[in-house]
């Protein structure tokens, strides 16, 4: 199952809200606070293992799982410490083929899903390029009410000859994910300032767990840009 990821999430969750009170007592202090709202968008990638009976051994492959939008919003509490709040719509399906005789394919039909990230932020002091990194959870609220992925298999035996087989899977997904970032926050001007970040996920333990099929996903990356103007 997936509860290490589901576990994680509520740990980062809990460290979010235990960090408030610093930020609060930081912000009553500090005279450099400002809020920042902006548009982003990525492009998001995973990385899956499974395997399948009745074939031996584990498989992986990374998979695209397309572009994700959405409005961001930074409270820069100090110079140093920042608040990032986002709501994210993500759709997206994908398919995983390998071998020949068999031929396997995994299918993802196209789902789509709201993500709630969450972060506080640190941007370094003693580094002249605006680097920071960032820790927090992302919450998830599933568009679908079911999703499925889709085995098949097709391959040559001297008593079968070719065979093709098909079966689907209900997936389990976690709405809580812990996630880490790295990126550099450049000012533009005086309102206007640009967000590079790099971004990782847990994955979940078991996105489909069964006897025939089991399939894991070990982590999910971004590559992501967003435009901010201060108000």
């Amino acid at each position: 199952m997936n509860y290490r990821s589901e576990y994680l999430g509520r740990a980062a969750v809990i460290a979010l809200i235990a960090l408030l009170p610093m930020l609060c007592a930081e912000s009553m202090q500090a005279q450099d606070t400002r809020l920042r709202l902006g548009m982003q968008t990525g492009m998001q990638s995973s990385i899956l293992r499974y395997s399948v009976m009745p074939f031996s051994g584990t498989f992986q492959s990374t998979v695209d799982e397309g572009s994700v939008h959405g409005l961001s919003a930074t409270y820069d509490v100090t110079t140093h410490w920042s608040l990032m709040l986002e709501v994210e719509w993500h759709s997206f399906g994908w398919s995983v083929k390998r071998g020949d005789d068999p031929l396997i394919t995994l299918e993802m039909a196209e789902r789509g899903s709201v993500h709630i990230p969450v972060l506080f932020r640190y941007k370094s002091a003693t580094l002249s390029m605006p680097f920071y990194i960032a820790l927090g959870a992302v919450f998830t609220i599933p568009g679908n009410s079911s999703e499925r992925v889709t085995l098949s298999y097709k391959g040559f035996s001297e008593r079968e000859a070719w065979t093709s087989y098909e079966f689907r899977f209900d997936t389990h997904t976690s709405s809580l994910h812990p996630i880490a970032e790295a990126g550099v926050d450049v000012d533009l001007g005086a309102s206007l300032s640009l967000l590079l970040a790099a971004r990782y996920q847990a994955g979940t333990e078991d996105l489909v767990a069964s006897q025939r099929l089991g399939v894991q996903s070990l982590s999910v990356w971004r590559l992501r840009a967003a435009l901010y103007i201060a108000l």
